[in-house]
């Protein structure tokens, strides 16, 4: 071997000594990664750290557009994602942007161009595989779509008999979401007035409860805003669970709920969370049987009775229809309603007009796991909702301009 030929062998040699140095000592994919303490030889020794395995308990989910002021939870774009990462989210931290905002936001720089690898390289790493990430973690999201739907479109019976409510105002705007939770693959209908989208919004939550849906369309149509609604196949419960016992993301709170069938529900809770706002009350409605199982009826809501939860408050002016124990405003504190001056106030603006009124106090030892005790238990803002008898869509509507004069919320039209 000629002088020239042995220095240019030394010199090949030497390169391909020095790659795997190299790559040891720069962070890649390829790194191996430090083994949790107590891991090694047990079943937390697995392809990706035990933290990120505990992190991914805490994951955030969000499936929708902005809106102003926002509540206090996670924002993810939308588009059809699955929660792959373990990104934990806390919920001080999540913004939402408004849509001037996000209209003028700078653009990310797109990723640098890399120079191709070297056959040598390519050759040496065929076999090597990426660090694994956590397969899905339980809840899958699909975020609505951007397109309004058609009433045909979505199979569902309420929005088959408000067919014609889109006809007349064709700022109603139809779109899906669906996430996995527990096995149970939740579906919600979002109806959004495009023409004026900041306004009140409502969570219809029984499926079964057709006046609540019907009046919530109204005020969407006459108010602004949106309403979610879950669809359920027109049923108050979904596989063994009723929506309004589903709600809490973590253990400890979600301990004294004997009707939430798996404790807890973070991405149940987070997806109807995220619809709501700072700028208006976190508002519902729903429908019952005619009467009291107390007293010989049906329901479990009236405004005659008074609980160690709940004080019943019958109008002093009653109004017909509109005054049947079976309809109400219920709104809910974290103090006896004696100590509640807001309370006290709207309590004595809604009997005036023929209005009752049903008080819920709201503590941590009597959770139920309802959207009521979250929205207070976790300081989300006031809390209002509009109970009819079954069928009294008339009523409900009417209670419902009368609430929003007194929240000062003025008709878009």
């Amino acid at each position: 071997m000629s002088p020239m030929t042995r220095t240019a062998f030394a010199a090949l040699m030497l390169s391909v000594t020095a790659w795997p140095v190299a790559a040891q000592s720069s962070a890649s994919l390829f790194q191996k990664q430090p083994a949790a303490p107590g891991a090694a030889g047990s079943a937390a020794a697995s392809l990706f750290p035990q933290a990120d395995l505990e992190a991914a308990a805490d994951i955030s989910v969000g499936i929708e557009a902005p809106q102003p002021d926002p509540l206090p939870v996670p924002q993810v774009a939308e588009t059809t994602t699955t929660v792959t990462a373990p990104e934990v989210v806390t919920e001080t931290e999540a913004a939402e942007v408004s849509p001037a905002e996000a209209s003028t936001a700078t653009p990310v720089d797109p990723q640098p161009t890399l120079a191709p690898a070297s056959p040598t390289l390519i050759a040496l790493t065929q076999g090597i595989r990426p660090r694994l990430r956590p397969a899905e973690i339980d809840t899958q999201v699909v975020a609505a779509s951007a397109v309004c739907l058609a009433p045909s479109a979505v199979r569902d019976r309420d929005l088959a008999r408000n067919a014609g409510a889109f006809d007349v105002d064709p700022n109603l705007c139809i779109t899906e979401e669906r996430f996995t939770e527990h096995g149970r693959p939740w579906h919600m209908v979002v109806i959004e007035n495009r023409r004026s989208p900041r306004g009140p919004v409502w969570a219809i939550l029984h499926d079964n409860e057709d006046s609540a849906f019907d009046a919530a369309l109204y005020s969407v149509s006459r108010y602004g805003g949106k309403m979610i609604a879950l669809e359920t196949g027109e049923s108050r419960s979904f596989q063994k669970q009723d929506p309004n016992r589903n709600f809490g993301a973590t253990r400890g709170i979600t301990a004294p709920c004997r009707n939430m069938v798996n404790q807890p529900a973070p991405g149940f809770t987070k997806a109807i969370q995220k619809h709501f706002n700072r700028r208006y009350p976190v508002l519902t409605m729903h429908s019952n049987d005619n009467g009291h199982a107390g007293a010989g009826g049906a329901g479990h809501i009236s405004a005659r009775r008074s609980s160690a939860t709940m004080t019943g408050l019958m109008s002093p002016n009653p109004q017909g229809s509109l005054s049947d124990e079976d309809n109400a405003v219920l709104t809910a504190g974290t103090v006896p309603f004696d100590q509640n001056r807001d309370a006290q106030k709207l309590a004595k603006y809604l009997g005036a007009q023929g209005i009752n009124m049903i008080y819920e106090h709201v503590r941590t030892n009597t959770n139920d796991c309802s959207f009521s005790f979250h929205v207070k238990l976790n300081k989300l803002g006031d809390y209002y909702n509009i109970e009819v008898e079954h069928g009294r869509v008339e009523d409900q509507k009417q209670i419902l301009d009368a609430l929003m004069a007194y929240l000062n919320v003025k008709p878009r039209r």
